[in-house]
């Protein structure tokens, strides 16, 4: 305990007043920091308890609870290859940008199906693509005009016209502390 014994001294008052409050808080703080506890002038002590890493951790996922996202994939026209997922956040790379997708896996297919679990998101939008990559060359192999040759699909079921969809058109939102279970079918072209 550190007792400041704080007496004000005023010089004159349009020296010192308009900030004495100022000067006086920012004494008590600092002693505070130092020792946990402060003696304000003979108040009671004021114990100011010490953040520890636990504890912030905790107070963060008190105010942010995370989300788990199970994604299960139908429709792979046969089981060579891997299932690719991407989760994206926003508009400027989805989908065509996977390399800036927030979270990318991978998984083997198994009779036609595939399923990942996510866990630890963030709530918020977000919007998710697969890629039946069946070369395993970790690309999406096109014909003629740009036209996708292994599978794709998109959350909510999402199609483009001329190309792929809109992030809008595939979002999706995931709310505090909730598992959300997203079906999506694959397409061939």
């Amino acid at each position: 305990m550190v007792d400041l014994g704080c007496q004000p001294v005023l010089k004159a008052k349009a020296d010192v007043a308009p900030f004495a409050g100022f000067y006086m808080l920012r004494a008590v703080l600092a002693a505070a920091s130092l020792t946990g506890s402060v003696s304000l002038m003979g108040t009671p002590n004021i114990a100011i308890a010490q953040p520890t890493a636990q504890t912030a951790e905790s107070s963060v996922q008190n105010k942010v609870q995370l989300s788990q996202v199970t994604v299960i994939i139908e429709g792979f026209r046969n089981d060579r290859g891997d299932a690719l997922l991407a989760l994206f956040r926003g508009a400027e790379a989805f989908p065509k940008q996977p390399e800036n997708a927030e979270l990318r896996e991978l998984t083997t297919i198994q009779k036609g199906k595939a399923r990942f679990v996510l866990t630890g998101l963030n709530p918020g939008l977000f919007a998710l693509s697969v890629l039946h990559d069946e070369d395993r060359d970790r690309k999406v192999k096109t014909g003629l005009f740009g036209i996708p040759r292994e599978g794709i699909g998109f959350s909510r079921d999402a199609r483009g016209m001329f190309g792929p969809p809109s992030f809008g058109d595939a979002r999706l939102m995931l709310s505090p502390g909730v598992n959300l279970t997203v079906t999506i079918r694959m397409h061939y072209y």
